[in-house]
């Protein structure tokens, strides 16, 4: 799970296809 400081980096990992699958934003962080 990626605290909501990570979010914005985990859209641009996913925009540049490095990462497969879903990804679980822990937003209660």
């Amino acid at each position: 799970m990626l605290p909501l400081a990570q979010i914005a980096e985990a859209h641009r990992r996913l925009e540049e296809g490095h990462t497969r699958g879903k990804l679980v934003l822990d937003v209660r962080a």
